[in-house]
């Protein structure tokens, strides 16, 4: 869930850049970030919520994010 939501609010990001709503960006860049943790932390404290899906999402969204705020 917390990758989807990752996914989801890239493109906002993105609008909220070109708009240049730059406060708000950068909170939505901070919120990005921190499901970006804390998903990582469920996977690593908890590996039964490891999945072959989100091994492949989790990196996808990372590199969306970033190409978008690029």
């Amino acid at each position: 869930i917390l990758t989807f939501v990752r996914i989801g609010t890239s493109p906002i990001l993105g609008y909220l850049i070109v708009t240049h709503h730059y406060p708000a960006a950068l909170s939505l860049f901070v919120f990005s970030g921190l499901t970006d943790w804390i998903d990582g932390y469920i996977a690593r404290r908890y590996p039964s919520q490891a999945s072959a899906l989100g091994s492949f999402l989790d990196p996808f969204a990372d590199k969306m994010l970033v190409g978008i705020v690029v």
